[in-house]
């Protein structure tokens, strides 16, 4: 998922996740995940990104440095339900 900057700071990806949240939860899932550049990745963008999904409730579980490579560290984000 994501937004285009353009758009970012307009509701808009609070909504997905909003809808997503709804979702899950009609189907009884008690967990939801996302994962992102994790914070030694350079790429200030992605820092908003990670504040962007700790504001809605996201936490930082685990950074597995080469599940996409060695040059993009992957963080796992998960909220309950």
């Amino acid at each position: 998922m994501g937004v285009k900057r353009r758009f970012h700071r307009q509701g808009i990806g609070r909504a997905l996740i909003d809808e997503a949240l709804q979702f899950c939860g009609r189907q009884g899932v008690q967990f939801l995940t996302v994962k992102t550049l994790a914070p030694s990745h350079p790429d200030p963008h992605y820092e908003a990104t990670r504040k962007f999904y700790e504001a809605a409730g996201f936490r930082p579980v685990e950074v597995f440095p080469t599940l996409w490579g060695s040059s993009n560290p992957c963080l796992l984000m998960v909220r309950s339900l």
